[in-house]
């Protein structure tokens, strides 16, 4: 009877906070309420939808075709859900929790919005803006099986909140999952966690500050282990990397500072090092990237988008705006970034139009709710389809060293309910005709559903994409945006020294092919002079590096490739017993 009671006066008190205007973080007293907040609701027998988790899951990609996109109504920021349910619609449902359905519908009516198609109004109670970090996650029976939803513990005590993603299950007609009950408790918000697809995930080490032994809040006290035990029962997650928090990011949330933009490329926000969270952010993509690789055992590709400083010029170190472009949202062809100031937001643009060609990039301007800590991912979460046709691609590497020319192998792993009827492989040398060659691609791998094709010889860079059809007759191409929309591969012939001496361990340069900032990893155990520069390919220094003695506790270095000409570079390394010379290209895309 207690706890059904205490359960009622948080009903009241969350009702109380219901203005809708809550931060993304801890309003008040918010963070003390938590440890009670959990107990009753990991005790509560009441009514509850959930059902057994039903066998091995897989949670969607968030590139994965879309049913609908959810958001959580609010007066305060309508304007900017407007857009989003403007840019939506050509796209697939727009899903509106709200208390008012007419209310909404008069003001898509002002802003010429018209809602008699692709729009669904689930009529509930909520607290907050913030359904990423609340709302239900789509994950998939045996990998492209029954859609469920699964809904995590959120890390407010805002009730109604946390209990949307059940009106949203019966409004949808879709299964729940929950992680309410020991020992399958799981406090989590979608902001902090993206996945491949395929079983890799990525969050901050906020989940274990918050279900880890002597957690914040009093209660779960979960080993990293039974985490990842959690996360890999409802969320098929198999390697489960976990990142350092970043110091001027109140939330913690991966959301604000990188985007899973395919199996292979991961966009990151760049401050400099000296800048707010640069260093850190600098230090977890460097963990990711000597610790990790994909999928397919292939090294992530990194790019950076530059993060913008507040409209006064000051960065979060400087209690200025979190300006994010990476809290973006994938809807099926559309990508909806947030914008701020048309110096920046051209930049960004043109870095989300190189890496995802094809796409339609739409820009909604963020400035009234970013200093909530928050921007387009927070405030929306994706529906799967519920008869995907999953293609995960294996691109090929974006640099070759060759003497002639060259053929590439493409895979693909592609799987359908009903089974795969046809695989193709599209490709064009060169983009040059605008006429795209195809080949069709062979199983080679039954049990890992992996299909294989070769392109055949070309000269320097072929585009490629894949398409496939299902036994039911379902066809999707990956991208998505086919044949706008495409993957690249190159060739380049290089007659480089490439002599590793003993006293240079290791040299790794990425993102290689470069377009921004370029990190130079160096494994080197002396303190002897050294000189580092990048020349061209006739041996004119592009850049000077380092040029003194070596500081043994210092193993990267810089460079900005947006400021060079595009080509085929080498990173010369000179000292006591060195002499290296490692080819890396520069592209502008």
């Amino acid at each position: 009877m207690c706890k059904q009671l205490f359960i009622y006066l948080l009903l009241f008190i969350t009702y109380v906070l219901d203005g809708q205007d809550l931060p993304r973080g801890f309003q008040g007293d918010e963070k003390v309420l938590m440890p009670s907040y959990l107990s009753a609701v990991t005790s509560y027998d009441g009514s509850v939808r959930s059902v057994e988790v039903p066998g091995p899951v897989r949670s969607m990609a968030e590139w994965e075709e879309l049913q609908g996109l959810i958001i959580s109504w609010t007066n305060s920021f309508r304007d900017i859900q407007a857009e989003i349910v403007r840019n939506t619609i050509p796209q697939c449902k727009i899903i509106i929790a709200c208390s008012n359905p007419a209310s909404v519908k008069s003001f898509l009516a002002t802003k010429s919005i018209n809602d008699s198609v692709n729009v669904h109004y689930v009529t509930g109670n909520y607290n907050s803006i913030w359904v990423r970090d609340y709302g239900p996650n789509s994950v998939y029976a045996f990998d492209v099986d029954s859609l469920y939803l699964v809904d995590w513990i959120y890390n407010r005590p805002r009730y109604q909140d946390d209990t949307l993603a059940r009106q949203l299950s019966r409004s949808l007609g879709l299964p729940l999952l929950e992680t309410n009950k020991v020992p399958d408790d799981l406090v989590h918000t979608g902001g902090n966690y993206m996945s491949d697809g395929l079983g890799f995930a990525f969050s901050s080490l906020l989940v274990m500050d918050e279900n880890g032994p002597d957690n914040e809040f009093g209660l779960s006290n979960h080993s990293e282990a039974e985490v990842d035990s959690i996360m890999h029962r409802y969320m098929g997650t198999k390697t489960y990397v976990k990142m350092n928090t970043l110091p001027y990011d109140a939330i913690h949330h991966i959301d604000m500072h990188m985007k899973i933009l395919d199996e292979q490329n991961i966009l990151v926000g760049k401050y400099e090092n000296d800048v707010s969270d640069g260093a850190q952010i600098n230090a977890n993509i460097d963990y990711i990237l000597s610790s990790f690789k994909n999928t397919f055992g292939k090294p992530y590709q990194i790019h950076y988008v530059p993060m913008p400083p507040g409209p006064d010029g000051r960065y979060p170190y400087q209690n200025g705006d979190y300006r994010t472009y990476t809290n973006s949202v994938f809807v099926n062809r559309t990508v909806l970034v947030p914008f701020y100031e048309e110096k920046y937001d051209t930049v960004a643009r043109n870095v989300y139009e190189s890496l995802l060609p094809g796409y339609n990039i739409v820009g909604i301007d963020c400035n009234k709710i970013i200093p909530s800590l928050g921007a387009i991912h927070c405030i929306t979460k994706e529906v799967g389809v519920t008869d995907p046709l999953m293609i995960a691609v294996d691109q090929a590497a974006p640099l070759i060293e060759v003497q002639n020319e060259s053929e590439r192998t493409i895979r693909a792993i592609v799987r359908n309910r009903s089974g795969i009827d046809q695989v193709w492989l599209y490709y064009q040398p060169d983009h040059v005709t605008g006429i795209w060659d195809s080949v069709r691609m062979d199983l080679i791998s039954p049990d890992e559903s992996m299909y294989s094709g070769v392109i055949p010889v070309f000269d320097s860079i072929a585009y490629y994409y894949v398409r496939a059809v299902a036994v039911s007759g379902k066809t999707i191409s990956r991208p998505m945006t086919a044949p706008e929309g495409y993957f690249k591969t190159r060739a380049i012939r290089t007659s480089a020294v490439d002599q590793i001496q003993p006293s240079l361990s290791y040299i790794n340069i990425y993102p290689n092919p470069a377009q921004a900032v370029t990190c130079i990893d160096l494994g080197i155990r002396n303190r002897h002079p050294l000189k580092v520069s990048l020349v061209d390919g006739q041996g004119r220094v592009a850049a000077k590096l380092h040029d003194g003695p070596w500081d043994v506790n210092q193993t990267r270095l810089f460079f900005d490739a947006s400021a060079l000409p595009a080509g085929l570079y080498f990173v010369k390394i000179e000292g006591k017993g060195i002499f290296q010379l490692k080819p890396v290209i520069v592209i502008h895309s």
